[in-house]
């Protein structure tokens, strides 16, 4: 996936623009990666797809996290990338895992299969098994926040029955 990074020289003239992108949390950058991305200002950049984060992307070729949203500290410079409908839809739709932070796209499922009945996973943090929308992940989770249906704890909490040829019967 391609995108084009756009530096800024004054944040407190392009201020309202970038609130008007609806831009995930900023970020601050160093002064060595600011200064690398500059030669590519307005340049369309690859993007790493095979694992998704709310506020960054990784370019494998460049070996580079590169923020959707950067200011350098002490200075009104910084960069944003233009935030294409293919990479709002990937984050919509790929799904992670609180817990374990596997990640699944275009998923019906609720809660993370992979936690689901491993026992590792305490009965009292079953909240953070739900899945949720990676553009989500700036939000915190609490117990309160997602309420487990009585099946998934009663999923969890079950001890497994096996059939004499190790086929198990109740998951």
């Amino acid at each position: 996936m391609k995108t084009i990074i756009h530096f800024f020289n004054d944040y407190n003239a392009v201020k309202k623009d970038l609130t008007a992108l609806n831009l995930p949390d900023q970020m601050q950058t160093d002064k060595d990666t600011f200064d690398f991305m500059r030669s590519f200002d307005g340049i369309a950049i690859q993007l790493d797809t095979s694992f998704l984060y709310h506020n960054f992307w990784v370019n494998e070729e460049l070996q580079y996290i590169i923020p959707d949203y950067a200011r350098l500290p002490g200075t009104k410079k910084g960069f944003y990338l233009e935030q294409t409908t293919e990479m709002q839809e990937l984050r919509s739709n790929t799904k992670q895992c609180s817990y374990c932070n596997t990640q699944y796209f275009l998923t019906l499922q609720s809660f993370c299969p992979e936690c689901i009945g491993y026992m590792d996973v305490p009965e009292d943090q079953l909240y953070r098994t739900f899945l949720r929308p990676v553009s989500t992940f700036n939000i915190h989770l609490t117990p309160k926040s997602i309420q487990v249906p009585k099946f998934i704890t009663e999923k969890h909490t079950r001890i497994p029955e096996l059939t004499y040829n190790g086929q198990i019967l109740n998951l």
